[in-house]
């Protein structure tokens, strides 16, 4: 069943040498949950190399453990693949909020021109959402560290 869409709590599928990998995905689910951040990474990046398909879910525990253990381009790459993972099945405000985290990490890093493209990109994905929304809130609080002295996010204190 190589490519299939890892999802289920049990994923079976072929690695590269075509020996069958059973539930290293819910080994990696479990490491997550007991905040066992090296093995939680090790395991969502073994199938996400086998499978390349995690879902929404899976690429934002990817990027949380990646960044907790101090990979932040793999965090980053995680962030950026959640957003569209979570735009392909048309679910805005959570691809809003992968955004989030990304431009944040990309803010800290000094690269506020990035982070500011990602920032324009998500507004206008919320733009219908009638009433407003929590993730509105957090990409106006990062647009306004942007704006604050127009030099640093940390010039802001």
């Amino acid at each position: 069943m190589a490519g299939c869409r890892c999802s289920g709590r049990t994923t079976r599928f072929h690695n590269a040498h075509g020996r069958l990998r059973i539930d290293e995905l819910g080994a990696a689910r479990d490491a997550f949950a007991r905040h066992a951040w090296q093995d939680a990474s090790a395991g969502f990046r073994a199938v996400d190399q086998a499978c390349a398909q995690l879902d929404g879910d899976d690429l934002e525990r990817l990027a949380v453990c990646a960044y907790l253990v101090g990979k932040d381009e793999a965090s980053s790459d995680a962030w950026a693949r959640g957003h569209s993972e979570w735009l392909r099945v048309r679910n805005a405000r959570r691809a809003a909020r992968c955004t989030f985290w990304l431009a944040l990490d990309l803010m800290i890093k000094g690269q506020r021109a990035h982070a500011h493209g990602w920032l324009v990109r998500t507004e206008h994905l919320l733009e219908d959402v009638a009433g407003g929304c929590a993730e509105q809130g957090l990409l106006l609080a990062l647009t306004a560290r942007l704006r604050i002295k127009g030099t640093s996010v940390l010039a802001a204190d």
